[in-house]
This record gives structure tokens, C-alpha cells and sequence, in this order.
């Protein structure tokens, strides 16, 4: 499996958590920054609606100290 398909997979298991009303974690490279985040939120947000056919509800979207990327979907969303 290449970089492309292990990138793919992980994103593909992300928005299956996030279906599932489970918050994700991401580590990143310090250098990341805000546009970065951005671009991976609509890669992340595109993704999801080809899977589910439904838009995701991001409540938080966050990096910590640590540089781990957390992302969380809205409470009362139904858990699919």
C-alpha cells in the first residue's frame, strides 16, 4: 500500500467516526498552518458527503499544544 492509499484509508476511517458521532484525531507537522487546516476541512468535509450523502456538522475544529488536530462533530447529531 502506498502513501496515497494509507492517506486515503485513514481519511475514509475518519469520516467513519465522525459518521458514528466520534471525535478524530490528527497529528500534524508544526509547520502546518491555518490554510492548511482549512484545506483538509474541505477535503475532510467533501469526503464525507461522497460517503454519506449528507453534509458533516463540524463543531469543533481545533490544534492543541501538541499540534494534534482534533475534530468533533455537533452533539446532537443522530449516531448513525
Amino acid at each position: 500500500m502506498d502513501i496515497l492509499e494509507k492517506l486515503q484509508k485513514g481519511l475514509e476511517d475518519g469520516c467513519r467516526k465522525l459518521h458514528k458521532g466520534e471525535s478524530v484525531q490528527m497529528a500534524m507537522s508544526p509547520q502546518v498552518d491555518a490554510n492548511a487546516i482549512q484545506a483538509i476541512r474541505g477535503v475532510v468535509e467533501k469526503l464525507y458527503r461522497d460517503m454519506f450523502q449528507e453534509e458533516l456538522q463540524i463543531e469543533e475544529m481545533r490544534r492543541d499544544e501538541y499540534g494534534v488536530l482534533h475534530i468533533s462533530v455537533a452533539k446532537n447529531r443522530e449516531a448513525c
